[in-house]
């Protein structure tokens, strides 16, 4: 039987062989063909595809390799252009391959591994603990090393001292911040010492040190004519490091921190009070802050007071610690030139100047106290005014049981005071020797003075109430002036940009600042906007 087909156009005639076999004329190559049955051609309703073409899958149909090369197999005839489905050597190589169970147990051991490798990535008892803390998402290990986690730990202490300290009277070059730092490590709400001296008061050091038994920030001033060449400079800071290590109170509770004072004219420098003060401040390692003078014969526990009152400083308040001493003696060195009736208030100044308490009772509690205030013995000093005279108060802290504020302040007013380490003015530097300044800035900026009812500290009255010379006083006076008016502006312009000028803060302005220019409008005070 022949069938006539068209190819390139021309007939062609194919002759059937066998039963569903067919030859062309001109091919010589036989193709399989499978008849069509009634079956195939018009398959009932209802009926099922077969699996490899159905559209779903079962798990063991679709992981059945034979069936998913049968599938590939299917889309890829379907795909061509070759309608051939005779199977070719290397594809029936490749069916008897996957049908080994070697090849088959290879294949379910690679699922069953992945698997696992999958499960233990993802398992949170395995999986590495990460921190909770926003900053440990930011700063990373890999990112940083642990020995060095700021890049700001690479800029040197003199190139941060000379930013920190741009106004200083000196270089910032002869600072050495934690020159001896003690072993013991503060608490964060401790109270600290500071203080300032030169290297004649070694010995006033190791005393208060005694006294207090706390933390200690003092800051030392050496002349010196340039750096440390002098060897007497050299030879004095030897000795200095080793009585520093020979007494176990320094080395447990002080830090020391060295400025070299350049001399002028071959005369030693030891001005720069005010940026010793900030030194011993900015280098403390505790919140809290007390100033102290250096010759102090005796302290109360101002530890104590501060735990209780440390809501106040934290309000950005000052606690005010009176100081109690003895009337002033013209020469304390010139005893036999004295009347009878004042040698023995020298002498008593004389023992307690060289701490030795003999001859003199000690007012440890208040109640003595007072009784030798009532004696004409001691009384309350505040510079540039008599005893029991100043803006401390004797009458008010005599009766007091809680602090009360410093209601009649003055410019002059320069008290032993406590403060946070931050959050305040720092003394200003323009001056060589002003503490009054230091509290001046904080006072405009709204701090209240509030008097410690129970606690005070005691000197002998015959420390001058700074190092300046008279000339210099002088001077030093006219700068205060103006200083005065500039902080006054700067305060209250402050306040009115942040919208504080009406709030109770700003009333420290208003109060000072008529004193200086006589009568305060805030229109005059702040430069009109252009």
């Amino acid at each position: 039987m022949s069938t006539p087909s068209l190819k390139d156009g021309r007939a062609t005639t194919a002759l059937e062989i066998g039963p569903g076999i067919f030859r062309s004329k001109e091919s010589k190559q036989s193709v399989h063909q499978r008849k069509i049955s009634l079956s195939s051609a018009c398959p009932p309703t209802g009926a099922r595809l077969p699996k490899a073409h159905s559209r779903y899958f079962y798990w063991p149909e679709f992981f059945s390799l034979d069936k998913l090369l049968s599938l590939l197999s299917t889309s890829s005839s379907s795909s061509s252009t070759a309608t051939t489905t005779t199977p070719t050597p290397t594809r029936n190589w490749i069916r008897k391959l996957v049908r080994t169970r070697a090849v088959r147990y290879l294949g379910w051991a690679y699922v069953l591994f992945s698997i696992c490798i999958a499960t233990d990535s993802v398992n949170p008892l395995t999986a590495q603990p990460q921190s909770s803390s926003p900053d440990s998402a930011i700063i990373s290990p890999d990112l940083i090393p642990p020995d060095n986690p700021s890049l700001l730990n690479t800029l040197s202490p003199r190139l941060r001292l000379s930013k920190m300290l741009s106004k200083s009277l000196v270089k910032s070059e002869h600072i050495r911040p934690y020159w001896f730092l003690s072993d013991a490590t503060p608490a964060q709400d401790a109270l600290t010492l500071a203080t300032v001296m030169t290297l004649d008061q070694w010995s006033d050091l190791v005393h208060i040190a005694n006294l207090w038994q706390g933390p200690i920030s003092v800051t030392l001033q050496v002349p010196t004519e340039v750096g440390l060449s002098p060897s007497a400079i050299v030879g004095r800071l030897l000795r200095i490091k080793d009585e520093y290590e020979a007494e176990a109170v320094l080395k447990k509770h002080v830090d020391i921190h060295l400025v070299l004072r350049p001399t002028q004219e071959n005369q030693p420098s030891l001005g720069g009070f005010q940026e010793a003060r900030n030194i011993a401040r900015l280098f403390s390692r505790s919140e809290f802050v007390v100033h102290v003078p250096i010759k102090t014969q005796w302290i109360s526990d101002l530890a104590k007071s501060v735990q209780t009152y440390a809501s106040l400083l934290r309000d950005g308040d000052l606690l005010v610690v009176p100081t109690f001493a003895h009337p002033a003696v013209a020469n304390i060195d010139d005893i036999n030139g004295l009347s009878a009736a004042n040698s023995a208030a020298a002498a008593a100044a004389a023992a307690i100047q060289a701490h030795a308490p003999q001859g003199f009772d000690w007012p440890f509690d208040k109640e003595t106290l007072l009784d030798q205030v009532e004696e004409g013995r001691i009384g309350l000093l505040d510079y540039h005014w008599g005893l029991n005279e100043g803006p401390t108060s004797y009458e008010e802290w005599q009766a007091a049981d809680t602090p009360y504020l410093v209601t009649d302040y003055s410019y002059h007013y320069g008290p032993v005071y406590i403060s946070t380490r931050k959050g305040h003015p720092w003394c200003e530097e323009r001056f060589e020797d002003a503490l009054p300044a230091c509290i001046y800035s904080a006072y405009l900026a709204g701090a209240d003075l509030w008097v410690l009812p129970n606690d005070y500290i005691l000197r002998t009255g015959q420390e001058p109430e700074n190092t300046l010379s008279g000339e210099a006083r002088k001077i030093q006076l006219q700068l205060y002036k103006n200083y005065r008016i500039e902080q006054c502006v700067f305060y209250a312009r402050k306040f009115d940009q942040s919208q504080e000028f009406g709030s109770e803060r700003s009333s420290h302005i208003k109060q000072e600042c008529t004193k200086v220019i006589g009568s305060l409008r805030k229109q005059e005070m702040i430069s009109k906007k252009p």
